[in-house]
């Protein structure tokens, strides 16, 4: 009497052309593998720590805020805006909008366009004019902040 091997279930129906069943036939053993390389070895990254008095992200104010800040006298000679000739005609009138961004000691650290006044060379010069303006320091919690606000600003030709 013959003894009948049970089979897996997996290994049981139908076998792809040129696959070998586990003990169907002998083989080599696989040649032996190289080893990989090792992993290079690299310093660690820096640890990120905060900068002792780093000038913060600049907080953002209202224009009545900035307004009460600005310390330079707009009516002064060096802050008065003349029009180059050019734009300088009767009944001309520019009006722009401006970022103007104030450091912790109360200088311009940077002016820029929001809206254009519909002349470039206007428009170049107030940023000229607001990168001499002074500001009081805005403080929070007992600390000097830079700041940030929009400035509207007006000017007509001479008549």
């Amino acid at each position: 009497m013959r003894r009948r091997t049970k089979i897996h279930p997996l290994l049981r129906g139908p076998t792809l052309p040129g696959l070998l069943l586990l003990g169907a036939c002998a083989s080599r053993p696989p040649p032996p593998r190289e080893p990989l390389p090792a992993p290079p070895i690299t310093a660690p990254a820096p640890s990120v720590l905060p900068v002792p008095n780093a000038p913060a992200t600049p907080v953002n104010i209202s224009p009545a805020e900035g307004a009460a800040h600005l310390v330079s006298d707009m009516n002064a000679p060096e802050n008065r805006l003349l029009l180059p000739p050019t734009h300088n005609v009767a009944g001309a009138r520019y009006i722009g909008r401006y970022t103007v961004c104030v450091d912790e000691a109360g200088r311009v650290r940077s002016a820029a366009v929001l809206e254009s006044s519909g002349a470039r060379a206007v428009d170049e010069l107030w940023i000229e004019k607001m990168r001499n303006w002074r500001f009081r320091p805005w403080i929070r919690d007992g600390q000097q902040l830079a700041f940030c606000y929009p400035q509207r600003i007006e000017v007509s030709s001479e008549p």
